[in-house]
């Protein structure tokens, strides 16, 4: 991934993209605005489209997928409604599956050697007991690793490395203090190791106050070679994270009517806090408060952006767009959710309307975009296309003449062009 990220460096800089700014004394801008997104048919995008029904027996029915790893030889996924974690091959074939009735946090992840660890714990308190099963790719256990503590907004980095949430924020009536706090602290085991991103309270008071955290919730992020990529709200700079480091890469930039201006976000200007988090609520569904699930692949950035708030309906409309590519060759903004169905999918949608895409993006996995789809949305959609005549694939005749509205979702693999 690093490889691949500083040949992407390399590339904006000597096409000297009209959407990039670099100097040598600052981190690279990246200015993008959701609404002048490109759209386009699916097949504009993607060597192929593939659909992958999940089988759905008494034992494998589940209800919708919350969380999913894709490996070399499974799928993985977490139901939150049964409380399982599933295991299917890559043809939707059922496995096996972990129950864990009494967990209210589970973080599905993989190990160093490419293993499925799930972590679960009775509560999110911190002090809790955290237990970490590792299974094989197909579901086969292997150990349980010993109990640690909990923290609130755990994220594995690194063999016995723990990434927790800390914050520079501060309360209404307290007058912010000229001191560094840190948004990112790194635990080893249960000792604090390091502390990341400093930032002083006074100083920087309309950024403690109005963001002042960084979102450490595991869902959105992927650890890669014992790092992640973050940024910071509202700012939307982009840090490469290790246990040891917290590295600038680059800065979104958006439209002044979807974003809040670096110079008010570095003041210590008290007196404009108020009117600041009054334009936030009132303007929740357009201000963007965060990017996350950050990808560099080869010459693309792949990323999500995250408002405050979220309105849900459909159309095409520049506050409903949430997943992008950006290629760097051709300065390219390309939304997910503008993109329409042709005979290169049959038809079929390829972004679902479940918790896991809307809050917390697209899986991706060496090339391809995963996503799931209800079986609901798919029949649905079956039925509205037939005046096409689309051409489908045996794996989907099968699915449409042996399966119901009901059974399990299906998972669409999108391979990227290169």
């Amino acid at each position: 991934m690093e490889k691949h990220f500083y040949k992407y460096c390399l590339t904006v800089m000597t096409l000297l993209s009209p959407l990039l700014s670099y100097t040598q004394n600052s981190v690279s801008k990246l200015r993008i605005d959701p609404a002048r997104a490109y759209g386009g048919a699916v097949s504009e995008y993607f060597e192929n489209v593939k659909y992958i029904p999940l089988e759905t027996t008494k034992e494998s029915l589940f209800g919708e997928i919350n969380q999913m790893i894709v490996t070399d030889n499974s799928v993985v996924i977490y139901d939150i409604d049964t409380k399982a974690v599933l295991f299917f091959t890559l043809e939707g074939k059922y496995i096996s599956k972990v129950n864990l009735r009494d967990a209210n946090y589970v973080y599905l992840s993989k190990s160093q050697d490419g293993n499925i660890v799930i972590s679960m714990s009775k509560n999110i308190r911190e002090g809790s007991s955290l237990v970490e099963s590792i299974f094989s790719t197909t579901g086969i256990k292997i150990k349980q690793a010993s109990l640690s503590s909990f923290q609130d907004g755990l994220l594995k980095i690194d063999e016995g490395y723990f990434l927790g949430t800390s914050s520079c924020g501060f309360n209404k009536n307290d007058k912010p203090k000229d001191s560094l706090y840190h948004l990112i602290n790194v635990y080893k085991e249960d000792s604090l190791y390091k502390s990341l991103l400093p930032y002083n309270q006074k100083h920087q008071a309309v950024f403690c106050k109005i963001g002042g955290i960084v979102d450490l919730n595991p869902r959105g992020l992927r650890v890669t070679d014992n790092s992640i990529y973050v940024s910071t709200p509202y700012e939307h700079l982009v840090y490469k994270v290790t246990k040891d480091t917290a590295v600038k890469m680059l800065q979104f930039v958006f439209p002044l009517k979807r974003s809040i201006s670096d110079n008010i976000l570095s003041s210590g200007n008290l007196q404009l806090i108020d009117s600041i988090e009054r334009q936030i609520n009132v303007n929740g569904s357009t201000i963007i408060q965060s990017v996350k699930n950050i990808v560099f692949y080869k010459d693309k950035i792949l990323f999500k952006i995250t408002p405050k708030s979220y309105i849900r309906t459909p159309g095409s409309v520049s506050t409903q767009q949430f997943n992008f590519i950006y290629d760097t060759p051709s300065s390219r903004l390309i939304s997910m959710e503008r993109l329409a169905p042709d005979m290169h999918n049959f038809f079929l949608p390829i972004l679902g309307n479940g918790s896991m895409i809307v809050f917390d993006g697209l899986y991706f996995h060496k090339g391809a975009y995963y996503t799931p789809l209800s079986s609901l949305e798919m029949f649905t959609a079956h039925v509205a296309t037939k005046s096409k005549n689309p051409q489908y694939p045996e794996v989907l005749k099968k699915y449409f003449n042996t399966q119901t509205r009901k059974s399990n979702p299906v998972i669409v693999c999108m391979k990227l062009k290169e």
